[in-house]
């Protein structure tokens, strides 16, 4: 059975199925969306599905090999450039052909993820799950399907589609959520594409706990999410405190029309108000008890090292400056006007732990507990600021 995690930041059980080598994306958590239920997961394995007869598939899907040095005439360039074309156009009409069941469709494409050394860690840490996801999704299937539908057989048309989003996904690298535009926050689907960042955050687990950290005499009627992107965290805020006003904010006008979409199918259109602003610059006066932030974060020359998966979404919403600490340097700044007295600051920084003690140490910060030990959301009491 596919279910979104509800359980934190924590892959499911190992399955010998998967790959060992995976990649993932910049200073993320370790899952986004855990695609069976244990029993499943086993049921699954177990079944071990055939491999298609793809031979002819998986050659043409290769990179074309070098055939060799530099030739002064011109003639080795010309006819590499040849067999490259060649390749390319028979991996069109090829990619998976002999595949014909579900379960033989699924053991090609983590085949192939390995092959092509896939990045993972935006919808799915394993390309076992990624895979099913995309099948499932892409044949209009629920995600509680069980391993009966491994021996479902495609019709050609059926056939087609799936190998049109593999060729999209594995040979123009492009994420599975861009590919399906949706992604999941636990029990929570949220319409993404190009427009924004993939949601994956460890305010999925932080969110249910605010309670533990605020003062039992603060009531929550104002909180705001800064760097909203997808809007998917001020979601969350507004879902764990029904009679809150959230303001959800972001720089780039794309993000906030796909927050918009987001807010009005959770039905939150009145609730959470979205703000076009760099950090609280352009956003009515207002206090808050509560405000989260996962901000861009990566150091600006990291950027050219991220996997092409991670490349494909939006940079403003990953390049944190020269260290990484550009914007949380704003919003450390312009935080203390837009705090209550007993108001907590919530950041998500990946893995600038040690930054960020360097830099702000002298605000206490308190390192906030995950499932996986990562510890990377940092709280700080507005009496610190």
């Amino acid at each position: 059975m596919i279910v979104p995690s509800s359980k934190g930041c924590r892959a499911g059980s190992p399955d010998p199925a998967i790959p060992p080598k995976t990649k993932r994306g910049p200073a993320t958590p370790p899952y986004r969306f855990n695609s069976m239920s244990p029993e499943n997961r086993s049921e699954m394995a177990r079944a071990k599905p055939p491999r298609c007869n793809d031979s002819e598939g998986a050659t043409t899907a290769r990179a074309p090999r070098k055939t060799g040095s530099r030739d002064t005439t011109g003639s080795t360039f010309k006819a590499a450039s040849s067999l490259r074309g060649f390749a390319s156009a028979s991996r069109e009409i090829h990619f998976g052909r002999g595949c014909s069941s579900l379960g033989e469709w699924l053991a090609f494409a983590e085949a192939e993820y390995a092959r092509h050394d896939l990045a993972l860690g935006q919808v799915a840490t394993t390309a076992h799950d990624e895979a099913l996801y995309l099948l499932l999704r892409a044949l209009g299937l629920p995600l509680d399907s069980g391993a009966a539908v491994l021996a479902r057989p495609l019709a050609a048309a059926e056939r087609s589609a799936v190998s049109r989003i593999f060729r999209r996904r594995i040979l123009d690298r492009v994420p599975a959520a861009y590919l399906t535009h949706e992604a999941f926050l636990g029990e929570h689907r949220f319409y993404v594409d190009e427009r924004v960042i993939i949601p994956r955050s460890y305010f999925l687990e932080v969110i249910p706990q605010l309670d533990r950290w605020l003062k039992k005499s603060t009531a929550v009627a104002r909180a705001a999410d800064v760097c909203t992107g997808s809007g998917c965290l001020a979601i969350l805020l507004a879902h764990q405190f029904p009679d809150a006003r959230v303001d959800a904010i972001d720089l780039a006008p794309e993000a906030l029309a796909v927050a918009k979409i987001n807010v009005r199918e959770h039905g939150l259109a009145g609730r959470v108000l979205l703000h076009r602003s760099d950090v609280f610059a352009g956003v009515p006066p207002a206090r808050y008890e509560v405000i989260v932030c996962n901000p861009p974060y990566e150091p600006s020359a990291r950027m050219k090292t991220l996997s092409p998966e991670f490349r494909k979404e939006p940079r403003l919403a990953l390049d944190g400056g020269k260290d990484g600490l550009a914007v949380i340097r704003r919003l450390l700044a312009q935080a203390p006007d837009r705090l209550t007295d007993d108001g907590l600051l919530l950041i998500e920084v990946g893995g600038l732990h040690a930054a960020m003690e360097a830099a702000f140490g002298r605000l206490k910060l308190r390192w906030l507990p995950t499932q996986d030990g990562s510890n990377c959301v940092c709280l700080i009491e507005a009496r610190r600021l």
